[in-house]
């Protein structure tokens, strides 16, 4: 699971960057275009209605190939003097259900662009009579400057670009994930840290009913050794107090016995006192059953 949120976090960082690295690199690199529009108003006329619209209601197509094409573009190149192919930043449209007809021009000058827009709305509206049996044309209104380039390719190039890194960081991280599997190196179980780590520690495998029942074994086995203990531990107190006093040899006389010293004597009559080692052992046996819990509560946290 780690392995694949790494993965996973690592394509979305290379994705981030490159969609950012497209964006400044095609700022930079793409040519900024400005779109300037004219539009004209014409009058079919009655006898001329129904072959001049389109399906949709507005001008038919004709009107889109005369103003592209022939003495409209001738006129409109002499208008401005230039022997650049006007045509190719031209496009013309017609609404539906209009009479109008929309002029673009798209040129890296925004100047450019009005002037070109300019000259073929007035040259159309010269010319387009003698080509087209229409009532009247007009200009609606002439191309306008504008303030702020359009980059339309620059989305497209970003999405390419981000997409293209996606793909090549996905494969590369597929090829490196096959190799660690392929080449792992096998875990040494000669590590005694290893080894409790295992059992214990982070790469112990065990649920709680494990826990559960280990807990409960190991503190039954710990009270079984107190109780073992004290039961020894009061058995040999019963020893001590049952053990015979020693008796006074009565034909013994007086010239003859001996004299006993005090400190034996104290020794026999006072009643034997608790070992300090069994106090000793009943104490490390508790302490063993404290940290033997203590171990169990960190397992199952």
């Amino acid at each position: 699971m780690k392995k694949f949120a790494r993965c996973t976090l690592i394509l979305i960082l290379v994705i981030i960057l490159s969609g950012v690295g497209g964006y400044v690199y095609g700022i930079n690199i793409l040519q900024p275009s400005y779109t300037s529009t004219a539009e004209l108003y014409i009058v079919p006329g009655a006898e001329n209605e129904e072959s001049l619209r389109g399906a949709d209601g507005g001008l038919n197509d004709d009107f889109a190939e005369v103003i592209t094409n022939g003495i409209v573009i001738g006129d409109a190149k002499k208008n401005v003097g230039t022997s650049e192919n006007i045509v190719q930043y031209l496009k013309v449209t017609t609404p539906a259900n209009t009479n109008i007809v929309r002029i673009h021009c798209v040129n890296p000058d925004a100047g450019t662009a009005k002037t070109y827009v300019d000259a073929v709305a007035n040259s159309a509206v010269n010319n387009i009579k003698d080509v087209i049996p229409v009532k009247s044309v007009k200009v609606l209104s002439l191309g306008s400057v504008q303030s702020e380039p359009d980059r339309p390719e620059l989305v497209r190039y970003i999405v390419g670009i981000a997409a293209l890194a996606a793909v090549v960081c996905l494969f590369v991280e597929i090829i490196v994930l096959l190799f660690m599997c392929a080449f792992k190196k096998p875990v040494d179980d000669s590590d005694d840290e290893l080894e409790y780590e295992r059992n214990y520690g982070k790469y112990a495998v065990i649920s709680k009913d494990d826990i559960r029942v280990l807990k409960d074994a190991m503190t039954e086995v710990a009270a079984s050794k107190v109780s073992e203990s004290k039961s020894t531990h009061d058995d040999e107190k019963e020893e001590a107090k049952a053990e015979p006093e020693p008796e006074e040899d009565s034909d013994l006389e007086d010239s003859d016995a001996e004299e006993i010293p005090e400190e034996s004597v104290e020794e026999v009559l006072v009643e034997p006192e608790d070992s300090d080692e069994d106090e000793d052992v009943l104490e490390d046996e508790k302490e063993s059953v404290k940290k033997t819990v203590k171990v169990l509560g960190r397992i199952k946290k």
